[in-house]
């Protein structure tokens, strides 16, 4: 028995505690090349600092550190919990070569660069969850095609009040049967838009007002579209689903096209369609204008977009649009706050026969995003006009006045918006 202050110290020799050993107080052994041998009970009272190396194997004061050994292991015996706490405000960190995982009493930070960053599997090694941190993705179930039936299901709500709506926020309504969607401040059915603070315009043109129409004509396609005639032009006429002349190729995908045929001479001769005459104004709430258009004429100007163009040739003073001319490349343009139009190339050529799938989103203010064919340009740090009244608009007419039928064949057209209050 050992107490008080004392030490033991060998040069190259061992030290060896056989039997019952008490040892308390402050007390230091210190072994040159020996070893320390322990057989029986020791029991130590007051602090122990130890700092050694076995089987390259370090404990020190502060670190465990685990050496030759390929995977380290820290076991709880069968059955048996396995407690690692970090006492009072301090965190628990795992370190790895390119990952840091830090657990504390405020949350859980897990830091990974890596496709398979955090994933969650069942007893069969199927993924059910994986984050990938490399790209901002997180998958449910796997991103390749799979057998697996991995379901993301939402929370079933059947309370009598709505939660509080977030921003892209989705639950499903067990009171309503329904997905509901959380924009722009409101809850609003998902795939459906609530009158109240958003629209959906659609126009197939399966059928509707047709032939040779006067200017302030209407009736053109299922949302009633208003003709405006542009100089006089020989012939000017509006037709469905034609199989002759320059008709594209009938497609089960395409089951209303609108022809716009404008035959005859005569040079800046053709028209617009449009919803109405000035019927709307760009501002900050989101706009998009979806279409998809078929030119078949050399000697065409095309117009196609959220504008006030009408009876004229001459560019717009407000709106956002594309345009192409003689079949050449296709533009992207807007106005601006000025009255000024600015124009860009896409890399897309206005080929006779060929579908151009044409998309304008208002994203905000200061930024529009032109599509054309999947292919997107953004178009920000701008100002357009807010303040002069557009309306959905094709317009084409005529630019060398040779005697020859051209045509505007339209697929679809689709207007979305939401508001910026309730309406």
């Amino acid at each position: 028995t050992q107490s008080g202050t004392g030490t033991v110290s060998t040069g190259t020799g061992n030290i060896s505690l056989n039997g019952a050993t008490s040892v308390t107080g402050t007390n230091t052994f210190s072994v040159g090349s020996g070893a320390t041998s322990l057989g029986g009970t020791l029991g130590v009272s007051g602090a122990i600092t130890a700092s050694s190396t076995y089987n390259t194997n370090t404990f020190t004061s502060s670190e465990l550190l685990f050496g030759a050994v390929a995977t380290a292991s820290i076991l709880s015996a069968s059955n048996q919990n396995l407690g690692i706490q970090a006492q009072g405000t301090g965190n628990l960190n795992m370190q790895g070569s390119s990952t840091s995982e830090s657990l504390s009493n405020t949350g859980a930070t897990i830091t990974v660069a890596s496709v398979t960053g955090f994933v969650v599997q069942n007893t069969s090694s199927i993924a059910m969850l994986t984050v990938d941190t490399n790209n901002d993705v997180v998958h449910i179930g796997s991103s390749t095609a799979n057998t697996n039936g991995i379901v993301l299901a939402l929370n079933n709500y059947s309370g009598s009040t709505q939660p509080t709506e977030v921003d892209g926020g989705m639950y499903y309504s067990n009171t309503n049967s329904m997905f509901m969607c959380g924009v722009s401040g409101y809850w609003t059915p998902c795939g459906m838009t609530s009158v109240s603070h958003g629209y959906n315009l659609y126009d197939e043109f399966m059928s509707g007002n047709s032939g040779s129409l006067a200017t302030g004509a209407v009736g053109i396609g299922q949302l009633n579209w208003e003709n405006s005639l542009i100089g006089s032009p020989s012939t000017l006429t509006y037709s469905y689903n034609q199989t002759t002349g320059n008709a594209p190729p009938a497609s089960v995908n395409r089951p209303g096209v609108l022809d716009i045929e404008d035959g005859g001479s005569g040079n800046d001769a053709g028209a617009t369609m449009s919803l109405g005459i000035g019927s709307m104004l760009l501002g900050t709430s989101n706009v998009i204008m979806r279409t998809a258009v078929n030119v078949t004429g050399a000697d065409l100007s095309v117009l196609v977009g959220l504008d006030n163009e009408t009876t004229s040739t001459s560019t717009p003073t407000t709106g956002v649009y594309w345009t192409e001319s003689e079949n050449g490349t296709w533009q992207y343009c807007y106005v601006n706050s000025g009255g000024s139009a600015t124009c860009a190339n896409s890399s897309v050529t206005a080929t006779a026969g060929s579908w151009a799938i044409l998309k304008i989103d208002m994203v905000s203010t200061s930024e529009i995003d032109f599509y054309i064919n999947g292919i997107k340009y953004a178009v920000t740090g701008i100002a357009y006009n807010t303040t002069n009244p557009v309306a959905p608009a094709y317009t084409l007419y005529k630019v060398t006045g040779q005697n020859k039928t051209d045509d505007l064949y339209v697929d679809y057209f689709q207007l979305t918006g939401i508001t910026t209050a309730p309406r």
